[in-house]
């Protein structure tokens, strides 16, 4: 700091400061760096209500009854907690939300376990024809995801694009910045344990998460002025203050508010003896009260001409 001015960079270290003494107490971050406060208890009893719906798309779509699905899991990861799970080629399908909530939707699935697909409705089947029928799968599990979503009315119209594959290493992957909602769902088919991962960014699992626990929260008491209105009050006085010390409030529609004149005694209550208080004439004898506005000035004060 010098000559009193702040630079630029003094003003991005003091607000630095503020930002990590906040600790984090409002919740959210920016855009591009995600959320730690994601609902995941809300999200983990929603990946547990589609575990058997998962199941029904699996088989309906291969049609063999072939798949079972353990305890799914949801956490807060970011990018490298991501790659780190899965293995270093993926299958990578996005179908990003586009309509009441926007943002990342991306599954990924190991390629041997897209092969077990494949093999399970036609072994002889060429690699475009299995990453259909992937799609397939993955739109028909965002499909039930949306019907449940939408069920209470507050995600009306949700929709995602139209699902879009590649095969491709991990670290080429879009994945959802900052941190971001990650949905485990292990799945066993004809003995073999394999996994299918679901991704979205943080905006998306905030949205799904207050749509499940049915929207904004209740609305507080009525307020004047930012404080609650109490259920039951005594006749207000002042401001609304009610005063004790074995005083009766006094209403003030009840007050006399007349110039010179002054409100009745109340019943009970003791008033001294008070006179009107008398002023000594500093005009000389000069008759009249001066107000402004009405043009009378008294004797000895008027301007010469």
């Amino acid at each position: 700091m010098s000559d009193g001015v702040i630079s630029q960079d003094e003003i991005d270290a003091l607000l630095s400061s503020v930002d990590g003494g906040l600790g984090g107490l409002g919740g959210g971050g920016g855009s591009s760096g995600g959320s730690s406060s994601i609902d995941t208890a809300t999200l983990q009893k929603f990946a547990d209500s589609m575990k058997d719906k998962l199941v029904a798309t699996f088989n309906g779509t291969t049609g063999k009854d072939a798949f079972t699905v353990g305890a799914a899991t949801v956490e807060s990861v970011t990018r490298d907690q991501l790659l780190a799970k899965v293995p270093e080629d993926v299958v990578a399908v996005m179908a990003d939300y586009k309509t009441a909530l926007t943002g990342d939707h991306l599954f990924i699935f190991a390629p041997e376990f897209v092969q077990k697909i494949g093999n399970l409705v036609d072994s002889s089947m060429e690699e475009a024809m299995v990453f259909e029928v992937v799609k397939e799968i993955v739109g028909g599990h965002s499909g039930k995801e949306i019907s449940d979503l939408c069920a209470g009315g507050k995600l009306a119209g949700l929709e995602t694009i139209p699902p879009e594959i590649s095969k491709q290493p991990k670290a080429a992957v879009r994945m959802p910045e900052g941190t971001f909602a990650l949905f485990s769902y292990p799945l066993t088919v004809e003995g073999e344990q394999f996994t299918m991962w679901e991704a979205v960014s943080s905006s998306v699992a905030e949205g799904m998460a207050k749509s499940l626990n049915g929207g904004a929260s209740a609305q507080p008491a009525q307020s004047m002025g930012g404080f609650a209105q109490p259920q039951a009050a005594a006749q207000p006085m002042m401001g609304g203050m009610n005063m004790g010390m074995g005083m009766q409030a006094v209403p003030m529609g009840g007050m006399n508010m007349g110039m010179g004149q002054m409100a009745a005694p109340m019943p009970g209550i003791g008033y001294p003896n008070v006179q009107s208080v008398q002023f000594q004439n500093l005009n000389g004898g000069a008759e009249g009260h001066y107000r402004p506005g009405s043009g009378y000035l008294p004797e000895g004060h008027r301007p010469e001409l």
